[in-house]
């Protein structure tokens, strides 16, 4: 499999991995052949790059943490919470069992294998960003939690405050929410408030254990004190809360938005470790760099000699120097051989530089 802006699908593509539209439903199965149509539809919905099968990568595989079905469910529950807060309606009993049902199950798949990184990348469309970004922190922060050793329980515990983490946005204006600009000192003082107006409504509505609720209170604290809304720093925020935090901003700077396009896994990643023990608790970051590929198999990369890579495999314990499938052309002959930056002493000098947002045209080369 290998992973392509959407701008360079073409009629004939074979999908490489499933693809949900809107309410959950399979817009496009794994193997089939892209149509016109499809395309249309994918570039519609917001979805910036999918995964393509093709000889270069044929034997790549790609494998999903948590099944697409179980993010969809828990992402139509947790529109099915918002839609009755915001009308006004009684939360019903089965939404609440969708959501725990899900996340249990998230953590049974996440616990299966604690040593595999999650190979997160932006299948979220526009419309229901909220929705699915909730879900990733949720997904983020379960594995971080099996990572630092905590119990299967806890790990629950964990996931259901991340999941209704911004559960207090639907308390905020709809205006000031999506404004594309920048927002005023009052308008970001009213933001503030949702994190702990969300903490009030599940405390009220919500039968959740206190650890939960205080994490989503807590997911905008920084370790320096300067998060809000109560400024705390250090140890005074909860473990739940420092692993949200660090969820939070990654997903939120790694999804491409209307206004902006998505920073790489490795830049993002670049951003939380420069967060160490200013933004963001520094012992959760290093267990939060083991987790996540800074440059997602399937992916392309510039290596620091001037080669240009598609990434095979991921190592647990060594993120930034993956296997790499080495590709060189000549006229329209494409050739590729691998190296392993983590254990070829003959690549030890050679870097991954930046992720590449180029597709390889099997016939016409490097397209830009």
């Amino acid at each position: 499999m290998r992973y392509i802006p959407v701008k360079y699908l073409k009629e004939g593509m074979i999908c490489g991995r499933k693809l949900i539209g809107k309410n959950g439903k399979l817009l496009i199965n794994k193997g089939v052949p892209f149509q016109d149509s499809y395309i249309k539809r994918i570039k519609e919905l917001g979805y910036s790059k999918v995964y393509i099968q093709d000889e270069l990568s044929e034997d790549v595989q790609v494998n999903e943490t948590v099944d697409a079905e179980v993010q969809f469910e828990v992402v139509n529950a947790i529109k099915n919470i918002y839609s009755r807060i915001a009308t006004g309606n009684i939360i019903s009993k089965p939404d609440i069992s969708t959501i725990s049902s899900s996340v249990e199950n998230i953590v049974s798949q996440i616990m299966y294998d604690k040593n595999v990184m999650l190979n997160i990348v932006d299948l979220k469309v526009f419309d229901d960003y909220t929705f699915f970004h909730s879900v990733n922190v949720g997904i983020l922060s379960m594995a971080v939690g099996a990572t630092l050793g905590l119990k299967k329980n806890e790990i629950f515990n964990l996931g259901m405050g991340a999941i209704l983490h911004d559960i207090g946005k639907m308390f905020i204006p709809i205006e000031i929410l999506n404004k594309p600009g920048k927002l005023s000192f009052e308008e970001f003082e009213i933001i503030k408030t949702h994190s702990s107006k969300g903490y009030g409504y599940l405390l009220q509505k919500f039968d959740l254990p206190e650890i939960s609720t205080r994490a989503v209170i807590e997911h905008h604290e920084r370790f320096d004190g300067t998060g809000y809304p109560y400024n705390k720093k250090g140890s005074e925020i909860s473990q739940c809360g420092s692993i949200i935090a660090i969820s939070d901003v990654y997903d939120a700077l790694t999804s491409d938005r209307p206004y902006r396009s998505a920073l790489s896994p490795s830049e993002g990643m670049e951003y939380i470790i420069a967060g160490c023990d200013t933004l963001f608790n520094s012992n959760d970051v290093h267990c939060f760099i083991r987790k996540i590929a800074p440059y997602p198999v399937g992916s392309l990369v510039k290596l620091s000699n001037g080669k240009i890579g598609l990434v095979i495999k991921n190592y647990y314990d060594c993120g930034l120097r993956p296997k790499v499938r080495v590709i060189s052309q000549e006229g329209e002959k494409i050739d590729t051989y691998t190296i392993d930056l983590k254990n070829d002493p003959a690549y030890l000098n050679v870097v991954v530089v930046n992720s590449v947002s180029t597709d390889v045209d099997m016939k016409y080369g490097f397209l830009e």
